[in-house]
């Protein structure tokens, strides 16, 4: 059986996302699905704002 890894963050948004991405291609192909969660700086930098950044 083949095997799908996807990668996302760990926000509800990510996941409620990468679970209906998963749901859809585990139907469409029968494939064992594995999320792979991880945290990104911004995720870690909550303080710290793109905006006063300059960006």
């Amino acid at each position: 059986m083949n095997k799908i890894t996807i990668a996302t963050r760990q926000s509800p948004l990510a996941m409620a996302q990468t679970h209906q991405v998963a749901a859809h291609l585990q139907a469409a192909t029968g494939a064992e699905i594995e999320l792979l969660t991880m945290t990104t700086t911004g995720d870690r930098q909550t303080a710290w704002s793109l905006e006063k950044r300059g960006g």
